[in-house]
């Protein structure tokens, strides 16, 4: 801790820690906090005083200590997980959500904060209640200005509160409108990588709540500040640092999980209404880009996938010294659990596209006893223990003696109705989920209804329309709707911008594999004469089409009268 120059000096002594940090003249509030990642081998040399072995700071180092105050006041660590300028060069500053509660400024103390929550959310769980009250009254009365922050979020950023609370609920653009109770912050050190801190400050800092003390760690802050701090686990006595387990609570203050089926004929738009409708004006998080959802874990299911491939399974892996370990390798389901728990005000989501493509019953074993809901947790519970373990291990403050969904967990899955060689869903699985229908039309801001087929002279809406109205209108069907052609099954890459556009031979042809072989191996097959006239195979109806659509008008003639108007 002190470096092999002051070895000696300390060996013939017999000196302890707390002589040494009297004798340099360290203020007492050092000595406490020396085990958490502090070298005072950094300030502290020997030297002889009066003939007397002693010890003191350099003065350049108490300058620069003093200039960090950090370690008289505390050290708090803060979670602003919804679109927010806290950063930001004319806002500078720290905020909370729980607007419903209004301002907070006439509740000074735990009991009176705890009785306007009651008075809020009369039905909320005690565990939620305690965590809330402690973290609000926390923010409003026991942080001080000159107490320091830390801003965790994809990079750390290191500030100094400046002002008292204040309760702002003027509304603009930059910030969500649920951040009301508000304090003025200087950031002093901004995007921090992660990386830079120690494994044992990586997991303090994954806190599930928002606000938090992190007094363990003003030491590493200092020397972060100071630009002297070099990451080392092996600086942190673990042992030391009494951290309180505590039993999970998945009601979290987000009540926004349910579980929804998408369903609708194969290209109608089920995945793009999961995109842009429930996630992207659903609260989610997105990158700069737009096109992929933070708050989002995907995933397909198949054929073949498995129980293990959703949950997880125990994978070997190879170490650098060549021997081999067995890990839990968490899946999608355990991925997206493990997000909803460590940002618990805000909505996350599991997609799970082509729901019926895999035997879901089978996928999700006894997920399933989770699906049944009130107020958005699980009302039943499950053990596996092998995601205990790898929950326990990302939330280190956190006790799983079972599994439940969370309040702030959507799973939500699109299911075609139509497919060949899908599994049928249960009654006993759908019973659980909300369905929401996909309507198959054409809306206003379709934006490739009216390109040109390639090999026709008609456009994709009156091609769709008429295909559907002909499906609609036989007898061949059970539930025609399903067979119908979706309003997104091409994509516009396909299709021709302008009437007098050229085709390509291969234009034609990969916009016959994709709709024809559709129509000839799923809508068509108990009947295709009445479709497609004496054409025997796939590789004629395909072959003919793009011959006769050369001049971008013949291809109509592959169907039979009665389809399209134009024969």
């Amino acid at each position: 801790m002190f470096g092999i120059e002051c070895g000696p000096c300390i060996r013939k002594n017999k000196y302890n820690v707390n002589d040494i940090v009297k004798s340099a003249g360290i203020n007492d509030s050092y000595f406490v906090e020396i085990n958490k990642g502090i070298k005072l081998s950094n300030y502290v040399y020997p030297k002889k005083n009066n003939g007397t072995d002693d010890f003191f700071i350099n003065p350049e180092d108490k300058e620069s200590i003093a200039e960090f105050d950090i370690m008289n006041h505390n050290l708090y660590g803060i979670h602003i997980t919804y679109k927010n300028d806290a950063l930001s060069e004319n806002n500078p500053h720290i905020c909370i959500g729980w607007a419903s509660m209004g301002d907070l400024s006439n509740y000074t103390n735990k009991a009176e904060m705890a009785a306007k929550y009651n008075e809020t959310w009369p039905d909320a769980k005690p565990m939620t209640k305690a965590q809330n009250v402690g973290q609000l009254n926390r923010f409003v009365n026991e942080a001080k200005i000159g107490d320091y922050v830390l801003f965790i979020d994809n990079k750390i950023s290191i500030g100094v509160i400046e002002s008292d609370y204040f309760y702002n609920n003027v509304s603009y653009e930059e910030q969500a409108p649920d951040y009301v109770n508000y304090r003025k912050v200087k950031w002093i050190k901004k995007d921090i990588d992660r990386s830079v801190f120690s494994r044992s400050m990586r997991n303090s800092m994954g806190s599930a709540m928002s606000f938090f003390k992190l007094n363990d760690y003003r030491s590493v802050i200092l020397d972060i500040l100071k630009d002297s701090y070099i990451a080392d686990d092996t600086d942190f006595n673990d042992d030391s640092i009494v951290t309180e387990i505590t039993n999970v609570d998945y009601s979290f203050e987000n009540k926004s999980g349910i579980n929804l089926i998408v369903y609708g004929t194969p290209g109608c738009g089920k995945s793009y209404y999961v995109q842009h409708t429930l996630l992207m004006k659903g609260g989610y998080r997105f990158d700069d880009e737009g096109a992929n959802c933070l708050d989002a874990i995907r995933t397909t299911f198949f054929q073949d996938y498995t129980n293990t491939d959703f949950v997880g399974q125990i994978m070997p892996v190879i170490n650098p010294d060549k021997s081999v370990t067995y890990e839990f390798n968490p899946g999608p389901f355990t991925l997206a659990l493990n997000k909803a728990i460590q940002n618990p005000d805000r909505p996350i989501a599991l997609v799970i596209e082509e729901l019926n493509r895999g035997n879901a019953a089978s996928i999700f074993g006894d997920i399933f006893q989770l699906l049944d809901r009130e107020n958005g947790v699980s009302v039943y519970n499950i053990t596996n223990v092998n995601v205990q373990k790898y929950l326990e291990a990302q939330n280190p403050t956190m006790k799983f003696d079972y599994i439940k969904l969370p309040s702030n967990l959507s799973i939500f899955a699109t299911m075609n109705t139509s497919d060949q060689n899908v599994f049928t869903l249960d009654t006993a699985f759908k019973r659980r989920w909300k369905f929401e229908k996909i309507r198959n039309d054409f809306s206003d801001n379709h934006d490739f209804k009216n390109y040109y087929i390639p090999g026709m002279d008609m456009d994709w809406q009156e091609f769709c329309e008429s295909i559907n109205e002909f499906i609609t209108n036989s007898d061949d069907f059970i539930n025609s709707e399903d067979k119908q052609l979706g309003v997104y099954f091409v994509d516009k890459n396909g299709l021709r911008k302008e009437k007098t556009d050229p085709s390509s031979e291969t234009s034609r042809k990969e916009f016959a594999f994709k709709v024809f072989e559709y129509l000839w191996d799923d809508v068509a097959k108990y009947d295709r004469k009445k479709w497609f006239n004496d054409l025997k195979t796939l590789d004629d109806l395909i072959d003919k089409y793009v011959e006769k659509g050369s001049d971008e008008s013949s291809g109509v003639e592959v169907f039979n009268k009665g389809i399209f108007d134009k024969k």
